[in-house]
C-alpha cells in the first residue's frame, strides 16, 4: 500500500488491513486502497457529505440505500483495465 503520510504537515489518520487514511486537515480526508479485489467498505451512512473517487485501475461499484424505504440500488460506476 502506498504510503502517503509525507503529503501532510500534521500527522493525523489510521490505517489497517483494509486501508490506509490520511488527514490532510480537520475536513479532508484522502483514503488509500490498493491491490485488494473484492474488497468492501460499507455498512455506514452519511446524512450529507462530498467525496471525490479516483479509480487508476479495477471496478468501483457503489451501492445505495434510501433508509427510509429501505430501497437499494448497485452500480457500477467505472470500470478500468
Amino acid at each position: 500500500m502506498t504510503d502517503l503520510g509525507h503529503l501532510v504537515s500534521a500527522p493525523g489518520g489510521h490505517k489497517d488491513d483494509r486501508r490506509r487514511i490520511v488527514d490532510v486537515t480537520p475536513r479532508v480526508k484522502v483514503f488509500t486502497v490498493a491491490d485488494m479485489p473484492g474488497l468492501e467498505l460499507a455498512n455506514h451512512y452519511h446524512a450529507k457529505t462530498d467525496e471525490v473517487f479516483h479509480v487508476l485501475q479495477g471496478e468501483l461499484r457503489m451501492k445505495f440505500e434510501e433508509i427510509s424505504t429501505q430501497k437499494r440500488a448497485c452500480m457500477i460506476m467505472l470500470r478500468l483495465f
